[in-house]
């Protein structure tokens, strides 16, 4: 398996309850230049997200239901 295929087999996610778009756009930077298959948000950030990753072949999932415990993303 080359790192192309691999790294195709990854998402990149941030499910932070509060994430801006600063965040989205960062997010999704990072998507593109590493060539993930995905990036996983929350629902109410696809929209901006598709408009950052227009023309890109990296996806756009919705989490649905996830717990939004902003405990758990002290990273941010």
């Amino acid at each position: 398996m080359t790192k192309e295929q691999l790294v195709k087999l990854f998402d990149h996610t941030c499910l932070y309850a509060y994430a801006t778009e600063a965040h989205m756009k960062k997010l999704c930077d990072e998507a593109r230049a590493y060539n993930f298959a995905m990036v996983a948000v929350n629902s109410v950030q696809v929209k901006l997200c598709k408009k950052f990753l227009k023309d890109t072949d990296v996806h756009v999932g919705a989490a649905i239901g996830f717990p939004l415990d902003h405990h758990c993303f002290q990273g941010f």
